[in-house]
């Protein structure tokens, strides 16, 4: 009995320690779930500004098919309606290519450091990790709907928009 009670004596401590070694284990956790939540939610809307930014020059290739600087300036304004990490979309005119021979709109939206727009890290500056990069590109392409898309389209997304801007007769059939 007397054996056992120093025994018990002797682990007074051993809990506390558990409980502080788990709670920075589980504090690492939380703190690398929200960096890198924060990370795919930067990406997820860098992907929407370039999404749109792709629609938008290709579908001034619609109205206009040899304007590239239209496309370009089209691109580059629906890119800065819409917010990567709190701060509008930055595109530049070298981040866009356009091919007018297929219609094609290539849009790249890079928040990177040689930009001077990393996303900035919030837990991971702890290990070192101040920033990182994130960049997405998207790609549209501007056809009648019984056009096959050009062989270096891999899987256009079918996207539909009423032509009623280019109603010759006014019939409204479109």
């Amino acid at each position: 009995m007397q054996r056992l009670r120093n025994r018990i004596a002797n682990q007074r401590g051993a809990v506390l320690f558990l409980v502080a070694a788990s709670m920075i284990a589980m504090l690492g956790m939380a703190a690398l779930a929200v960096d890198v939540g924060n990370l795919l939610l930067v990406r997820t809307e860098s992907q929407r500004a370039a999404d749109a930014a792709a629609l938008a020059g290709a579908g001034w290739l619609i109205t206009a098919p040899t304007d590239s600087a239209g496309a370009r300036d089209r691109a580059i304004n629906y890119a800065a309606r819409t917010y990567v990490d709190r701060a509008p979309a930055v595109v530049q005119r070298e981040d866009i290519d356009v091919n007018l021979d297929s219609s094609l709109v290539r849009v790249r939206v890079l928040n990177t450091a040689v930009r001077g727009n990393p996303v900035q890290t919030l837990f991971a500056r702890m290990f070192g990790v101040r920033d990182v990069d994130v960049g997405t590109d998207a790609t549209a392409w501007a056809a009648p709907a019984d056009e096959l898309p050009p062989a270096d389209v891999e899987c256009p997304l079918p996207i539909a928009l009423p032509d009623k801007w280019i109603d010759a007769n006014g019939n409204r059939a479109w």
